[in-house]
């Protein structure tokens, strides 16, 4: 008989330690990135005083770059010869931010050594960075930067 309470007494403290750690909420933090700071539009001018946007979000605690738009001119004899229009919208994830950087090959260009990147300064909400876009099978490619600050 005292074995059989002692079983019900262990069973039942059993139950109620379960029942209180499945009922307890398991974090009461929400989990954030580590520069939270940095999620929304950057709006900038490039080198060739081009307006450059650059979007940024979380997915859990990872920031992605997820829409860009910018152009770059190619000039010949004082004169634009070329432009490429670079313009992902709506994207979900282009490429994640590490730490806090990017690099990526922009959707749409022509050599494999095209890029796009930038680094954010946290303290200051400032972006720069570099970009390399090359026109058709010619191999002509043109260098620039740019600077962005975070406008929502």
């Amino acid at each position: 008989m005292k074995d059989n309470i002692s079983l019900r007494v262990f069973t039942t403290l059993l139950l109620l330690g379960m029942a209180m750690v499945s009922c307890s909420k398991s974090d009461e933090t929400t989990r954030h990135p580590r520069y939270s700071q940095l999620i929304g539009t950057w709006s900038g001018t490039t080198s060739q005083n081009q307006t450059i946007r650059i979007g940024i979000i979380a997915v859990d605690t990872i920031l992605y770059v997820n829409t860009y738009k910018y152009n770059v001119l190619k000039y010949q004899a004082d004169t634009v010869n070329a432009v490429m229009q670079y313009d992902l919208q709506l994207s979900t994830m282009v490429v994640y931010v590490d730490d806090k950087s990017f690099i990526f090959r922009p959707h749409g260009g022509y050599s494999y050594y095209d890029y796009l990147k930038g680094t954010f300064d946290v303290d200051s909400l400032v972006l720069k960075g570099r970009f390399n876009t090359s026109f058709g099978a010619s191999g002509d490619s043109v260098c620039g930067t740019y600077i962005a600050h975070k406008v929502n």
